[in-house]
């Protein structure tokens, strides 16, 4: 449960508490659901003030196999780099051919991976490119 439900509920004990307290319910029930209100009030503050984690996508070309040329033109493709580099990124591999918070263009990649990856697998002959997609939550310094 995130902070902003945890509030809602917080505040719908409170709302309680308070109705209970105006048709003459037991004093000790009207506490005991504004104490656990509190609580949730503190817990929701104390998440709202933990950092925020940042997840980071990458792209990692296991194998260019046979397909080098094509692995090279989806690197440039989906980055700013020139041939030379894009060609020395993938001749590297095993690497990360990307690295970024932009889920969408990571998958994209991934995909343009497979898609060379799987051009050849229908007669039995895989082309060799592996490519793994990869999720890490990296917490701010």
């Amino acid at each position: 449960m995130d902070y902003a439900a945890i509030i809602v509920f917080a505040t719908s004990l409170l709302e309680t508490a308070k109705t209970l307290a105006n048709n003459g319910a037991y004093h000790d029930e009207c506490v005991r659901l504004a104490n656990r209100a509190a609580d949730l009030f503190d817990k929701a503050l104390e998440m709202s003030s933990q950092p925020k984690t940042t997840t980071i996508w990458t792209v990692w070309l296991a194998s260019h196999g046979e397909k080098k040329i094509q692995c090279i033109k989806t690197v440039r493709e989906f980055t700013n780099l020139g041939l030379k580099e894009a060609k020395e990124l993938v001749e590297a591999s095993p690497c990360a051919v990307l690295n970024t918070t932009d889920e969408s263009l990571a998958r994209r990649m991934y995909e343009s991976f497979l898609e060379i990856s799987y051009a050849r697998a229908y007669d039995g002959d895989p082309s060799g490119v592996k490519v793994e997609l990869r999720r890490d939550d990296v917490a701010p310094a």
